[in-house]
């Protein structure tokens, strides 16, 4: 469980939670209108991992062991993400200009799951924030590369949805389509049998949005 106390120490202080030790060099501060000094800067970056609407329909009708099933599935699949992350895209720059990329020893984060959107409608999803401290292989810790985490971020949630649908088919007797969502939408794998109406009904912030579009 994360405390509030924990993620003062990570993303307000760059300091580990348990110890109390510097994770490298304090976040900058400034000094805001009341005179009190914060930390500024970046201290994380935050990574949303959303099924698709099907899955978190399936997930919001279904009874007990299917909720529990897409949970399993979800959670396993943003767990495999991570790991990719960890070990293909989460680096750290050193020398000058930060020229030299070299590897870390993973990443810190939090996560946070959420059971719908902002307006009310299922939408199983959780917000994973990766802290601006890593620590490389000769044991010091700097910031994160965020460039290399912002061009891997297409790859990683591409990654995530293929894993989530195949988590999903593992765990219950359902099929996943590769379906067309409409011109302002990549394709995506859908549950099969629930239909494209059924999806709209519980998708009222995107029919909000297109509206504003049009």
């Amino acid at each position: 469980q994360v405390s509030e106390a924990a993620m003062t120490a990570v993303f307000g202080n760059a300091t580990d939670p348990v110890t109390g030790a510097a994770l490298g060099r304090p976040f900058p501060t400034r000094t805001g209108t009341d005179g009190v000094r914060r930390p500024s800067g970046v201290a994380g970056y935050d990574l949303t991992f959303t099924p698709v609407k099907s899955v978190s329909v399936l997930w919001a009708l279904g009874d007990p062991t299917t909720r529990a099933a897409v949970e399993a599935a979800h959670h396993a699949a943003v767990t495999q993400t991570l790991g990719i992350l960890e070990a293909r895209v989460a680096a750290t720059r050193i020398g000058p200009g930060g020229a030299t990329r070299v590897p870390v020893r993973g990443v810190v984060a939090a996560a946070f799951d959420h059971p719908d959107t902002r307006h009310g409608d299922p939408n199983l999803h959780t917000h994973v924030v990766v802290a601006n401290r890593v620590q490389a292989t000769d044991g010091q810790w700097r910031t994160l590369d965020g460039q290399q985490l912002f061009a891997a971020g297409v790859a990683l949630s591409e990654t995530y949805d293929a894993l989530l649908a195949d988590e999903v088919a593992r765990r219950l007797p359902v099929g996943l389509g590769w379906r067309d969502r409409g011109s302002r939408r990549t394709p995506a794998f859908e549950v099969d049998g629930i239909d494209d109406e059924l999806l709209a009904l519980f998708s009222s912030r995107s029919r909000d949005i297109t509206s504003h579009l049009h």
